[in-house]
């Protein structure tokens, strides 16, 4: 890394390799004595940077400023590509072409915004998301989520509002939630999030449609 240079990034080894991060976060600890196994370990790690905090410039600025100062520092460290939002029809594009990888979603940077820490209106991330039914099993103590049962028998935990938090449907109900796609080993859905309670279908019908489907 270059010195004296504040950077911002995340670590990457692939799109939809999550999981394949958080092992070799593991496997790294069981490998302190092993300098060599924790090196190929961490080969196609990469560290993408997208932006240098303590730069005063807008964004494209603080942007060609990273990229610069990080030029020659080997194959593991890279830039994350920016480009101009041309309009709402671009940013789908955009976004589906990057869903399509399994990456996902897009962030939405104001190009006059100074940098700021935390959340802030100039940073938007714009994800695709499905759709699915699950039933409710019950509330998740100590936290403004349900614990539910998808139709492939996995229990995910899905976020809900407070009011929804307080006021809960009877366990057994239908529950249509939102979701980032499902992870690879638990086969859970990522970051499902309440959309509608469905008073309307019963799980028993949803179980006995999915076997009449899987049967054609």
């Amino acid at each position: 890394l270059p010195r004296d240079v504040h950077l911002d990034g995340e670590l990457w080894v692939g799109y939809d390799c999550f999981s394949k991060l958080l092992s070799i976060f593991k496997n790294t600890r069981n490998l302190q004595n092993d300098p060599q196994k924790v090196s190929s370990l961490w080969q196609d790690v990469k560290f993408c940077v997208f932006d240098a905090p303590m730069h005063p410039g807008h964004y494209p600025e603080r942007h060609s400023f990273a990229s610069d100062s990080i030029s020659g520092c080997g194959p593991n460290i890279c830039m994350i590509p920016i480009e101009r939002c041309l309009g709402l029809n671009h940013l789908q594009t955009m976004l589906h072409d990057v869903t399509k990888k399994k990456g996902e979603g897009i962030m939405l940077y104001h190009p006059e915004s100074s940098y700021t820490s935390g959340r802030t209106s100039n940073l938007l991330k714009v994800k695709a998301y499905a759709e699915e039914d699950v039933k409710f099993v019950q509330c998740n103590p100590n936290s403004y989520t349900y614990i539910c049962e998808q139709l492939n028998g996995a229990r995910c935990i899905v976020k809900c509002s407070g009011w929804d938090y307080t006021n809960p449907p009877s366990p057994g109900t239908v529950l249509t939630v939102k979701h980032s796609g499902f992870f690879k080993t638990s086969q859970k859905m990522k970051y499902p999030f309440l959309l509608r309670i469905r008073t309307d279908l019963s799980w028993n019908k949803i179980k006995n449609n999915q076997l009449v489907n899987l049967s054609n």
